[in-house]
Formats: C-alpha cells, structure tokens, sequence
C-alpha cells in the first residue's frame, strides 16, 4: 500500500474520526472556548486524551494545558501564545515539515 493510501485509512479509522462527532467534538469545543479541558474529559496515563485531535488554527492563547497529551495531534498554525504546557505530551506527525514553526511557538510558551 501506498503512503497515500495508509494516510487515507487512518484518517477513516476511528482514531481519527472520534473527535469529529458526539462526546469528543463537544470536548474540543468547551477547550476552544474555556482554555482548558473539562472535568469530563478522558483520561488516560494521568493526561488528558487529546491524541489525534484537529486543533488547526486553534486560538488557545493563555490556555491552561497542563498534563495533556497531543501525539499525533493536527496543531498546525496553532496560535498557543502563553500557553501552559507544563508536564504535556507533544509528539507530531511530520514533525521535520512543521517543526521550525512549532518550536517557535513552544519557544514562546516557556517565556
């Protein structure tokens, strides 16, 4: 199978598609607004799940996103401008396309 191919079966796993519908869309929307994960947020490993989320374009300046884990999560172009990373997981796909931009912004959120 092609990359092209595997690329399209991930994203019509479940893994993928879970933060698009029902529980798990309504949890990316109350962090979008509120700045930090709900109570009823799951969690796994001591961290809250946000692995595979879509957080593109996401405005999370000054969010509090202390022990959240993000592998594999869609965050390009994030804007998470003072934002508290502290004790948060943060593996990305494509990381050597990305990586200047995101290690700015991390660079950022340490200040």
């Amino acid at each position: 199978m092609s990359n092209r191919g595997q690329r399209a079966e991930l994203r019509k796993s479940e893994w993928f598609t879970r933060w698009r519908i029902g529980k798990y869309r309504q949890e990316i929307t109350f962090l979008k607004v509120h700045g930090k994960p709900s109570e009823t947020h799951p969690v796994i490993n001591n961290c809250y799940d946000f692995r595979a989320a879509n957080l593109r374009k996401a405005k999370l300046v000054k969010a509090s996103l202390h022990k959240c884990n993000f592998n594999e999560a869609q965050m390009y172009q994030a804007y998470l401008i003072e934002a508290d990373l502290s004790y948060s997981q943060l593996m990305i796909r494509n990381s050597k396309k990305y990586f200047p931009q995101l290690a700015i912004l991390i660079q950022r959120t340490t200040r």
